[in-house]
């Protein structure tokens, strides 16, 4: 019978969580507790000056520095750090609930036909959970190593993976514990490399984009998607994503009618930018 128990324990593939980290005190311990059941933690750090990494090595000793090169490539140096057979990827300021250990745990040991999963994601705001407006989805979090990675792009870096995709049905929580006044700043922050980055691609700004796609997507989420539901938290998440888009499209606008005129080479709008994300609390997210 011991036999038997040792041959399935051999049988399970192994886990690395792979995060990135700046000044992230008031999250990583959380995190790092949710997920200290995987074979490996691997944190990726852009140059924390708080507690950070004083708390991660409570954790583990599979720590790095990397300068910050924008979402997509700072995510695939984390996962490129990773040796276990699975990597689930995720942020400072999420956790993973008991259940989605027990589900991820099935899994491994399950020889998995898949090669990737996408699990529940769910939105907290100051404890409450955000159960509508489209802010419960599914995102891919979690693939098999060489299997899967992230798009190499400044936002929106979106996982890429090779072969079939599964569902896990249990959550993974993103928790905004911050202020409201804190959640704007970062949020909008973002936007900056939004824009640079829809200018690096060519995209244009018209009126629709700048008038009728905010208020369509505070429609969309806040009536079609339910939001009004949750009540003021719900308001106030749809309206700060609304009002994120209208923000991208005037600072794409000013682009290019020479607002940022650097931007077009060097200098002014990259050091700004990076000011502004560099000192804006809570690090690197999203």
């Amino acid at each position: 019978m011991e036999n038997d128990s040792k041959a399935v324990a051999a049988e399970r593939e192994t886990l690395s969580v792979v995060i990135i980290t700046k000044n992230e005190e008031k999250n990583i311990r959380r995190c790092l507790e949710s997920v200290r059941w995987a074979d490996e933690i691997v944190l990726v750090d852009s140059g924390s000056t708080d507690r950070t990494l004083d708390i991660a090595r409570e954790y583990t000793d599979r720590i790095y520095h990397q300068d910050w090169l924008g979402f997509g490539p700072q995510k695939n140096v984390a996962v490129s750090k990773a040796t276990c057979d699975w990597v689930l990827y995720m942020e400072a300021d999420e956790w993973a609930t008991p259940a989605l250990k027990e589900e991820v745990e099935q899994m491994l040991s399950s020889r998995s036909a898949y090669n990737a999963y996408a699990v529940s994601y769910v939105s907290s705001f100051r404890g409450r959970f955000i159960q509508h407006g489209g802010f419960r989805h599914r995102v891919i979090r979690l693939f098999r190593r060489g299997k899967g990675g992230f798009r190499p792009v400044l936002r929106h870096a979106r996982p890429e993976v090779q072969g079939p995709v599964g569902r896990l049905h249990a959550e993974l929580v993103h928790c905004v514990d911050e202020s409201i006044w804190q959640y704007f700043v970062r949020r909008n922050n973002h936007t900056w490399m939004e824009a640079e980055q829809a200018f690096r691609k060519g995209e244009r700004v018209t009126l629709s984009k700048l008038l009728l796609k905010p208020l369509w997507k505070f429609v969309w989420r806040y009536f079609f998607k339910l939001g009004f539901l949750d009540g003021v938290p719900g308001l106030f998440f749809c309206v700060i994503k609304a009002f994120g888009i209208y923000l991208k499209y005037a600072l794409l606008w000013e682009l290019y009618d020479g607002g940022w005129t650097d931007a077009r080479g060097s200098s002014s709008v990259h050091g700004g930018a990076a000011f502004v994300l560099d000192n804006a609390e809570g690090g690197h997210r999203w």
